[in-house]
């Protein structure tokens, strides 16, 4: 979780304003979720996302 907070503070950011985009549903997103970041995972063998503001709007 301190990654993330890390992350987040060198983007003079606060983490709940911050969208993390990751692979990995337990590291990446669980992570950044639990430092209380929005996350959208990339599924490396789905099609591709045509609308990407769409996908990240609704990240959860």
């Amino acid at each position: 979780m301190r990654a993330f907070e890390t992350l987040a503070r060198g983007l003079g950011r606060a983490t709940g304003e911050v969208v993390f985009v990751g692979d990995h549903p337990s590291h990446d997103i669980a992570g950044a979720r639990a430092a209380g970041m929005r996350a959208g995972l990339v599924e490396r063998y789905a099609a591709p996302t045509v609308d990407l503001r769409a996908a990240l709007e609704n990240a959860v």
